[in-house]
């Protein structure tokens, strides 16, 4: 996630969210320290962060919402703690597997373009193909006259 002044008279932080999306898995903590971070899922992304519902207490426990978290590296965070003293406000990053899955879809992104060139390059190979074959026949290719 990158940190992004969005206007300099304002100096609101401004996070790139595109990867958040409804059931987005996240690591989300009432407190800024991470102190009690729980595994939860996004269930509204927003502009500024999101909402997201998390179990505590394991399988035996409850789910707990949290709206409108922020993510705990964005600078107001540390600007203004005292908005975490509201019991569904919290903090979240993405959880590991969420990065992996990223990282995932990024190289297949990236193999993805390595064959469409190779691809490419098969199809300039085409025309070759029909001469090497009349000259293996003992023909002469019809473009050598």
């Amino acid at each position: 996630m990158s940190t992004e002044v969005k206007d300099t008279n304002t100096q609101e932080p401004f996070f790139d969210f595109s990867e958040l999306y409804t059931g987005c898995p996240v690591l989300v903590s009432s407190d800024p320290s991470c102190s009690d971070e729980t595994f939860g899922y996004v269930t509204t992304p927003k502009p500024t962060g999101c909402d997201v519902i998390a179990m505590y207490g394991g399988w035996n426990g409850s789910l707990r919402p949290f709206a409108d978290c922020w993510h705990v590296d964005d600078p107001r965070v540390k600007e203004r703690p005292a908005i975490f003293e509201d019991e569904l406000r919290g903090v979240f990053r993405l959880a590991p597997q969420e990065l992996t899955r990223i990282a995932m879809l990024e190289r297949l992104a990236g193999m993805e373009q390595i064959i469409a060139a190779l691809i490419e390059r098969v199809e300039e190979l085409e025309p070759l193909k029909a001469k090497v074959a009349n000259l293996s026949k003992g023909r002469r290719s019809s473009s050598s006259n």
